[in-house]
């Protein structure tokens, strides 16, 4: 992949096989270190969130900001901030895991803890390695 400069608001990257176009909609920067962040809707949110994972092991949601034309340095209205009470966060999945109806969170750190979130609250959190968790995954029986 070629690198553009950050002026440029159409990035095209060649990928195996296919053509790539991505568009810069709005940039910003964080006042904290991050390791992970997914996009998606979480708890009883009704728009999609952008959830950040940090090396203090603190999760921050934030509101998407919609814009009209690309924009520059946009300030992130924070939404929910959660402490895993764990290492630092190194993947984040989101998924209806209990079952009641919202978007729960799931976070793995490098401590091999998993911490389950649902509606703003730990739920569970248990040990299931000695290592970093590097990945998640969730599996649904049909």
């Amino acid at each position: 992949m070629r690198r553009r400069r950050a002026e440029d608001e159409l990035h095209k990257f060649k990928m195996p096989d296919e053509n790539v176009d991505l568009e810069l909609q709005w940039e910003s920067r964080l006042e904290k270190n991050f390791n992970v962040f997914t996009v998606g809707k979480i708890f009883r949110l009704n728009d999609d969130c952008l959830v950040v994972g940090g090396e203090d092991g603190m999760i921050t949601v934030y509101e998407i900001p919609t814009v009209k034309n690309s924009v520059k340095n946009v300030s992130l209205k924070e939404l929910i901030k959660l402490e895993t009470k764990g290492g630092p966060v190194q993947t984040l999945c989101l998924h209806d895991v209990t079952k009641f109806g919202s978007v729960d969170l799931i976070v793995a750190d490098s401590k091999g803890t998993l911490t389950f979130f649902g509606n703003k609250q730990i739920l569970y959190k248990m040990t299931i390695s000695e290592g970093c968790i590097s990945a998640l995954a969730v599996d649904i029986d049909t």
